[in-house]
């Protein structure tokens, strides 16, 4: 009974901490591109932009006036769909840093999350 009992408590609490995580998760993409960068063509890395946290990212960067560049596996044409300038698939490409500098004109991007 006792033991049972600490592990439903702690599902409990552990689930109550997740619910919070993707109830408030839309407002946080834009912290880091708002505090690092002044947006209007600058350019944004955003990885896992094909998740839940990750296309809403794509979303804020996009209405700041940055250029993005979406990465994650096997998702392009959503990121794409989604806002993304570029999309780097990590499955397939096998050097995900030299391909940003690629669609940077060796620049490299202003700022990641």
């Amino acid at each position: 009974h006792g033991e049972n009992e600490g592990a439903l408590c702690l599902q409990s609490s552990s689930l109550s901490h997740i619910r919070k995580l993707f109830l408030f998760s839309p407002l946080h993409p834009h912290i880091p591109f708002k505090m690092a960068l002044r947006y209007d063509g600058k350019v944004a890395v955003v990885t896992g932009a094909g998740g839940g946290l990750g296309h809403v990212a794509i979303q804020y960067a996009k209405a700041m006036g940055m250029n993005v560049i979406g990465i994650d596996g096997g998702k392009n044409e959503f990121m794409k769909r989604m806002g993304a300038d570029h999309a780097i698939d990590f499955k397939t490409c096998k050097d995900v840093a030299g391909e940003v500098k690629k669609v940077t004109g060796g620049e490299g991007a202003h700022g990641a999350l």
